[in-house]
Formats: C-alpha cells, structure tokens, sequence
C-alpha cells in the first residue's frame, strides 16, 4: 500500500461516529499517540501494542486536547475499529481462529474481544519506513489527525501543544545492542511502572507524578514539544525526577535531551526550594555520555540488566 492511499484511508477511517453532535476523537488519538512515538524514535518496527506506554500517552493527548472530557472511553475501541483500514491485527497465541472469526464478522464485532485476541497491530511495512524516514509524511499524518480532532471540539492551544509534541522528531540512535522484545522500550517502561515500588527510585522516596485529581501523570509526561518517559517526585527532598530511557547503548547526545526536559521543568514546574535531577536509564553506557554526565552534577547514568534489574551509577 502506498502512503497516499493509506492516508487517504485514515482521512476516511479514523473520522469516527457522531458523538452528541460532533465526531468521535478516539481514532485520531489514538493514531497520534502511534505518531508520538515515531517521532520519539521509538517505533522501531511496524508494529503498534497497546500497551502501558500507547495507553499513557492516548491520555495525556485526551486530556491536552479535551481537558474537561466528560466521556468514559477505552483506547481498545478504536485499536480494534482501525482494523483492517488503517492497520491488520496480529493475533495473540492461540487466539488465530477466533480473531479471524471476530474480524470476519465485520463492525458488528466486539471490540473487547477483537483487543483480547490480538498481539498487536500491523501498519503497513511501507508506511512505517515513510514515517519514520520522512519528515513530510509524519506532517502529512499530524495535519490530518489534528483536523479531525478539531472537528471533534478539540481546544485550539491543545490543539497548538499537540502540533508541537508531533512535530518533535528524535533520530533512532544506532546500537549495537540485539533487540529482544524484553528490551523495547516500551515494555521496559511498562514493567518499571507496573513494579515502581520494587525499584531503586521507589526506594529513594520516588513516586510517579500525579495530577491534581490524585492520577498518575508521570508517563509520557508532555514537556513543551517533547515526552517525558517518566516523571517523579521525591518528597523529602522536594526534588523532580526526570528519567528517560533507552533500550541499548545511549551516547552522550541523550544529555541534551534530557537537559532539555529539565529545563521545561525548571521553568514551569518547580516551586521555590524545589530542584531537579535527571537519570539517563540505559542497557548500556558509552564513554562519552560518563564523561558527561560526570561533568554534569545533576544529571546521572544508570543501567538496567537483561532482567531488568537497575543499577545505580
């Protein structure tokens, strides 16, 4: 499938249903946190999970466009309605035949069980390679998506802050690291959140940032134009932590990144006597990102084993 034909089938597809008089925004959500994560340059394959992560930044892309949201809504329903349009669905294990059969059966379908039986999603080889390749396919996408949110009542500064977030592209660093599903980093960052409270940081007093209303915000935090992989407080010692990760060996231009991040936080999240620290969590460290880190105080590496186990530097 070319990429214009494809969009064109998202322009088509991810429109959704009336909603109390407007469009449904749960598609073009969804297909913007899949685009967040290509620019982030960590899509690394054609396929799409709904996991932790996908699942985090669908949110914060809600909340940012829709502050005051009044439905309940499940990222699985548009998962399963981008099918077989927008993406294919790989299916989960045993679950073949009954995938075939639920997608077989049309939109009638229950969308809970076309999600259960389902790997993951399958964007169309070349496709992926254009968005990941190509700056004017990821904006071709973003304009589109942000259109159809608009249509949905979207705000026009959550609209402007969700331009930026897509338009941030971060380059796939090369590694030398031999990927495995244990080491996506999405998956890292799902097991670290689901098991917080065994980590290093939980021990220090660490806890993922929560909103106002008591939530957790402190994955795939937005920050200006970029994502925060995770962002949390440590109350005893009034400081924000900005940790972001990376999958295989992480050079030294990770610093800036992160430099970055807690720029943004320095500026509009810390209150007086309140600071921040950056952790660079990697499979592996370069010499050159030690030595910057080494001259740069509050900024520190540290690793993470096959097990994902952290190590502290």
């Amino acid at each position: 499938m070319s990429f214009d034909s494809w969009l064109d089938a998202v322009r088509t597809t991810a429109r959704g249903g009336l909603l109390k008089g407007g469009k449904s925004p749960y598609k073009p959500l969804l297909l913007a946190a899949v685009l967040a994560r290509i620019a982030q340059g960590k899509l690394l394959r054609p396929e799409v999970r709904l996991d932790q992560t996908t699942r985090a930044l669908y949110r914060q892309l809600r909340d940012i466009a829709f502050p005051d949201w009044p439905y309940k809504d499940d990222p699985r329903q548009p998962f399963a309605r981008l099918s077989p349009e927008v993406w294919t669905m790989k299916p989960a294990g045993s679950y073949e035949a009954e995938l075939a059969a639920l997608l077989g059966g049309g939109s009638g379908a229950p969308w809970q069980a076309i999600a259960r039986a389902t790997e993951c999603a399958l964007l169309p080889d070349e496709v992926h390679a254009e968005l990941v390749a190509h700056s004017r396919a990821r904006a071709r996408l973003s304009e589109t998506l942000l259109g159809q949110l608009q249509q949905s009542g979207a705000a026009e500064d959550g609209l402007r802050q969700i331009a930026e977030l897509l338009a941030a592209h971060v380059p796939v660093e090369a590694s030398t690291e031999e990927v495995g599903e244990d080491l996506l980093e999405s998956a890292i960052e799902d097991r670290l959140v689901a098991a917080w409270d065994e980590t290093p940081f939980a021990e220090q007093g660490v806890q993922l940032h929560r909103n106002a209303r008591g939530e957790v915000v402190g994955q795939q935090y937005p920050v200006g134009g970029w994502f925060i992989d995770l962002l949390g407080w440590q109350e005893a010692r009034r400081c924000w932590w900005v940790i972001e990760l990376k999958r295989g060996r992480a050079s030294d231009r990770v610093v800036g990144q992160v430099g970055r991040y807690m720029g943004w936080v320095d500026r509009y999240l810390t209150r007086s006597g309140e600071q921040t620290r950056g952790v660079i969590l990697a499979r592996d460290l370069s010499p050159r990102l030690e030595h910057a880190c080494y001259a740069i105080p509050r900024v520190d590496a540290w690793t993470f084993d096959r097990q994902l186990r952290i190590h502290p530097s």
